[in-house]
């Protein structure tokens, strides 16, 4: 199998991201992988802390269950409060069993509107 890169916005309210994510692997698009992708839920305040930020983030996930084996922060958002919430979000997500094994996930937000 191959790894696997997701991208995902962040929006207010939080939602379910897994109808509005494609999984992208070499030649092909895929969109119906993610079965369940909550969005990170934040503190109020943690826009303030950081405004803008980018961070990469990878999960493992067991390629029989399509659930989270775990997950890492390759590179930090800049704000602990905002990588925190975007993990504990990550664990909660569900792949379809025996499609892949690891995705990387970029995320960037500007609370600034720019």
């Amino acid at each position: 199998m191959c790894s696997s890169d997701l991208t995902a916005t962040s929006e207010l309210p939080a939602t379910d991201l897994s109808q509005r994510v494609a999984v992208h692997i070499r030649n092909a698009t895929y969109h119906n992988m993610l079965r369940y992708a909550p969005e990170p839920v934040l503190p109020r305040d943690a826009f303030v802390q950081c405004p803008t930020g980018n961070g990469l983030f990878v999960i493992d996930i067991g390629y029989v269950s399509g659930f989270p084996d775990a997950v890492r922060i390759v590179r930090s958002t800049g704000c602990p409060v905002i990588d925190k919430a975007i993990v504990n979000a990550l664990r909660q997500w569900r792949f379809m069993p025996h499609s892949i094994w690891k995705a990387t996930l970029p995320v960037s937000f500007d609370a600034r509107g720019r």
